[in-house]
């Protein structure tokens, strides 16, 4: 029987499911997956719209951006650093873009799903220029906001350097979108201490399936004031 992961990943015509069990057998590797439940539970929390777009810090395989983008139809756009994990998303990238657009295939599409998904090859810690190297200059229209998406990815100095340049660079602003929001899934106790050093507001918790299992698997989303 297939599971719902097979079933999406087929719906995107990208590989995750097989291709993290390629990513297993890596040196080194530190990639870590988010399954499609919880993504839906993530996306009802943040009532994206046609005009936001994401961003996932550590995309790994691309599943967040494609499943997004092809289910909301904002712009969305993945930042990956392994070059091992990153050949393996140029593979989903160009397979997405050749994917079957009939939208009754089991995965309700909300948007157009015409807006584009970028991918882009680099190290969090090596960003220097946000709007540039990971936006690609984005102009935001209407109530577009701007989500950076962080499933325990790097190491916390990592992120708090990558938030301090973030907060500087989106002034009173933020990019020119309507908000500017960071989106942690797995909220470890040394994240946390990286998001008080920064003037964000809690906007909403949630509790995730295994939470009870896992006191860190939750998600909680940040507005900058």
């Amino acid at each position: 029987m297939v599971s719902r992961e097979e079933h999406l990943d087929s719906v995107l015509n990208i590989r995750t499911a097989d291709d993290l069990e390629e990513i297993k057998q890596l040196e080194n590797h530190t990639y870590q997956g988010t399954d499609y439940i919880t993504l839906d539970i993530i996306m009802d929390m943040l009532e994206l719209g046609e005009n936001d777009v994401l961003v996932d810090l550590g995309c790994g395989l691309g599943k967040v951006i494609y499943y997004v983008n092809h289910k909301i139809g904002c712009k969305t756009i993945g930042v990956e650093g392994d070059e091992r994990i990153f050949d393996l998303l140029t593979k989903n990238d160009s397979a997405y873009r050749k994917k079957d657009q009939n939208p009754s295939n089991g995965v309700l599409v909300l948007g157009s799903s015409g807006a584009p998904v970028r991918i882009v090859n680099s190290k969090i810690e090596d960003i220097i220029n946000i709007s540039e190297q990971i936006l690609d200059n984005h102009k935001f229209t209407g109530d577009g906001a701007l989500y950076f998406y962080v499933f325990n990815s790097f190491p916390a100095e990592v992120l708090k350097t990558f938030m301090q340049r973030a907060v500087e660079e989106a002034g009173e602003h933020h990019f020119g979108s309507r908000k500017l929001c960071f989106v942690f899934y797995y909220m470890t106790p040394e994240y946390q201490s990286v998001v008080r050093s920064f003037p964000l507001k809690l906007e909403q918790i949630s509790k995730l399936n295994d939470y009870y299992k896992d006191e860190y698997e939750k998600c909680c989303i940040y507005s900058l004031k």
